[in-house]
């Protein structure tokens, strides 16, 4: 493959001269000091085939993004006076085709996504609105006053609404809408004919119609606090998802992959738990949709990377992992790679399995002590560290896919109860705190070190590895079931112990008013409701595991302890306020033993309460409804739903920082350190302002290509090694590259325009044109 044509000054006088109100004062000095940035951005990297071999044959999927009301339409939509194209910029001001005969999403298909063979799936995203950054408004489609101000009644509709009933989007702030249903119909089904697979992901944009100084913030910075308006804005996003999912479904097009939601940080990890619960309730119940329209279709949704796993101290994201109807988690992969600059294959490697939040994370995240820029040398390694243990890496893909997850424990008490799982009736759902058994408190402590000779012989084998509540004769634990039903429809109770010693007398092993399980000599009996007694052991040998398992339901009782199994008719009754282990009370009937595990359940009006004690659980906290068996069993494996490089900097040092510009005025912006701060200000000098530099994306301009394609190409076959199925690079413009040269009445029309410069048509979290292919990117 040739290689690309060297770009000349020439061109990039041209691309000046048609900047517009951009660059209204460039001179011959300024001329000059662009193009020296723009070699240097593409000095290293103009062989097209060693760029392209480096990453394009890995990607399957790619998320496809439109920002305006038409922009995935292959209808050409044109003003109410026919002298305004909408859809068609390419042809109607680029080449002066008039009448034009092809939109801007027909090309982007054609010439742009055509080069990237091996893509087989395209996500497409529809954006939805919500004004305000603390208790938002309500969830609405959106028109920007400009287009509803051009275009007749009837011409765009969205989700219900239209032009006269949608949220209006401020020409003060200059941002686009939300697509025109039949829009977005139309380039849906014109991706199917030509055999690519379609996803659908929702995206709520924030925004703030009066200022355009802080226009728009993204989505996991937004804040929620009011329940009731919490409460009415969740209502707004289910009616925004399953509007989708009907249109998509009465419209004939198939969804294999979709998203039921994206990156709401602040709802999934809010401290308040009715607002949490409120938000995985609703995101399950979109989940249950979603496979009721389409059955077949991958289903998950896309967390932000501090999002997806272990933050602030929870694992708050598994209740919703662990649905049924969610096929794999979902991250939008931008994690740290590396510390210093590298273009290494095996450093790079070692820093996908090490380093920042695999081992440790480093003190200090502010602009101050946070060095962004990495042509200093200087990268991060300056800064201070904190150990994190394995488990809670966020890099720890394996540790995360394969372990169990844990709570920590509350303070006062010997340990926590788990969500329940209960395989007969595919429980796995727990997780309000209102449901969950309580802790257990008492004397009891959990031993650390196995002692077992052997697995024992009856019932459930225990692993060898595995902790217990030790009881010695003299200690008891209880717990309090205040919580629970008073007269459950079905009890579910299981128990894992070993006897060390054969008490004197009676004594418990576990006391409750609805089951006792207590000695009579040698003989381990279960008494149900003080009426029924039943010899489960008939003659208890020290230190053997035994596994009890006690099923009540319709006054009947199944019990089962190693060859023993009984039916029993029994008077159902309510489980009582407390249980012990190990005691009859906290003074009386005690038994030196230990227990593994104990579950309870209760089911209730088709609702179940109570929980389970893994006494290896990590600290004695809860498990989660993460349970590794369970999951891996439907071949629930991690899904990267976004996957990108993009950074402040240009590389794989730090890829998880946006920047984000919030300026008073232009000389007073907001701006990154070091070199990248030197390329804005020249950059600004030109008349470009910032908000227009860094564009809907947060592109970088310091950049070095071949070291972000291999961390990209680097990262997908990593993660297709830890059973990552598939990752969906972000993103593909639907707008033709070549439109964004457009300009009309000496303006360019889009006002991110000035990125192409700076590889626009493959861009977002990845700053690399040269991945597709696309020669035309950097050519008059």
């Amino acid at each position: 493959m040739a290689k690309i044509t060297t770009i000349t000054d020439e061109y990039i006088d041209e691309i000046i001269k048609s900047s517009g109100p951009f660059s209204p004062s460039l001179n011959k000095t300024q001329g000059i000091k662009l193009r020296e940035l723009i070699k240097k951005l593409r000095d290293g990297a103009a062989d097209e085939t060693s760029i392209q071999n480096l990453i394009s044959p890995a990607i399957n999927a790619v998320m496809v993004t439109s920002f305006d009301e038409f922009g995935y339409d292959t209808t050409i939509r044109s003003n109410t006076a026919g002298t305004k194209y909408f859809n068609a910029i390419y042809e109607s001001l680029v080449t002066g085709s008039l009448p034009p005969q092809k939109a801007d999403f027909t090309y982007t298909v054609e010439e742009n996504l055509s080069r990237l063979t091996e893509v087989d799936t395209c996500v497409m995203w529809l954006n939805w609105f919500s004004e305000g950054f603390n208790n938002p408004t309500t969830v609405k489609a959106a028109i920007s006053q400009d287009v509803k101000a051009e275009i007749a009644d009837g011409v765009w509709t969205a989700g219900g609404y239209n032009k006269n009933n949608a949220l209006q989007i401020s020409n003060l702030i200059n941002l686009a809408g939300t697509q025109n249903d039949q829009s977005f119909i139309n380039g849906a089904l014109y991706l199917q004919r030509r055999g690519y697979k379609l996803g659908f992901a929702p995206i709520v944009r924030f925004i703030n119609n009066s200022d355009i100084n802080d226009k728009e913030r993204w989505r996991g910075e937004v804040t929620f606090s009011e329940e009731s308006s919490v409460y009415a804005w969740i209502d707004s996003y289910k009616t925004f998802v399953e509007y989708y999912l009907k249109l998509t479904n009465d419209a004939g097009i198939d969804l294999s992959l979709i998203y039921i939601g994206s990156e709401m940080v602040t709802l999934s990890t809010n401290s308040n738990a009715s607002i949490r619960n409120k938000w995985f309730t609703t995101l399950k119940q979109l989940a249950a949709s979603a496979r009721s329209y389409f059955p077949k279709s991958t289903i998950t949704y896309a967390a932000d990377w501090t999002e997806f796993g272990y933050t602030n101290n929870q694992f708050f994201m598994d209740w919703l992992w662990a649905d049924p109807n969610i096929d794999h988690p979902g991250i939008d992969y931008y994690m740290p790679l590396l510390e210093q600059h590298s273009n290494d294959v095996g450093t790079i490697k070692k820093g996908l399995v090490g380093g920042e939040l695999m081992d440790y994370y480093y003190i200090g995240y502010n602009s101050e002590n946070r060095k962004y820029s990495v042509s200093d040398g200087i990268g991060k390694s300056a800064l201070g560290k904190t150990k994190m243990s394995e488990q809670y890496g966020l890099k720890n893909i394996r540790s995360f896919i394969n372990d169990q997850h844990y709570q920590s424990k509350r303070d006062g008490f010997i340990a926590d109860s788990s969500p329940l799982v209960i395989d007969n009736d595919n429980i796995n759902s727990i997780q309000e705190t209102s449901k969950l058994i309580n802790g257990l408190t008492g004397n009891g402590t959990v031993d650390s070190v196995i002692k077992l000779s052997s697995k024992g012989g009856v019932g459930k084998g225990l692993q060898l590895d595995q902790k217990w509540l030790q009881l010695n004769g003299a200690q008891f634990a209880k717990c309090d079931l205040s919580n629970l039903p008073n007269s459950p429809q079905v009890v579910d109770f299981s128990l894992d112990f070993v006897i060390e010693q054969i008490p004197e007398g009676y004594g418990r092993v576990f006391k409750s008013d609805l089951l006792d399980l207590f000695f009579d000599g040698n003989t381990l009996k279960l008494a149900i409701n003080n009426s029924t007694y039943l010899d489960v052991i008939s003659s208890v040998s020290i230190n053997t595991t035994y596994h009890l398992e006690v099923k009540i339901e319709n006054n009947s009782a199944t019990v089962k302890c190693g060859p023993f199994v009984n039916t029993s008719s029994v008077s159902q009754a309510g489980f009582g306020n407390t249980f012990f282990l190990g005691a009859g009370g906290e003074t009386w009937d005690f038994v030196k033993c230990k227990i593994y595990q104990c579950r309870l359940a209760m089911k209730n009006a088709a609702i179940w309460y109570g929980g389970t004690f893994h006494f290896e659980d990590e600290y004695l906290g809860r498990r989660t409804e993460w349970d590794a068996n369970f999951i891996l069993g439907q071949n629930k494996t991690l899904m990267a739903t976004e996957l990108g490089v993009a950074s402040i900097s240009g590389s794989l040092v730090e890829p998880n920082v946006f920047p984000y510009v919030r300026k008073a005025s232009q000389s007073g912006a907001i701006l990154p350190e070091s070199n990248s701060k030197e390329y804005f200000l020249r950059l600004q000098n030109f008349g470009f302002y910032i908000d227009e530099i860094f564009g809907p994306y947060g592109s970088s301009f310091e950049v070095d290509e071949i070291h972000q394609s291999l961390g990209l190409r680097l990262l997908i076959e990593f993660l297709k090694a830890a059973g990552c199925p598939k990752q969906v690079v972000y993103n593909l413009d639907a707008r033709y590259h070549l439109s964004l040269k457009a300009v009309t009445g000496g303006t360019l029309y889009y006002v991110d325009a000035p990125n192409h410069l700076f590889n626009h048509a493959l861009n977002g979290k990845l700053v690399n044109h040269f991945i597709n292919g696309i020669e035309q990117e950097i050519r008059p």
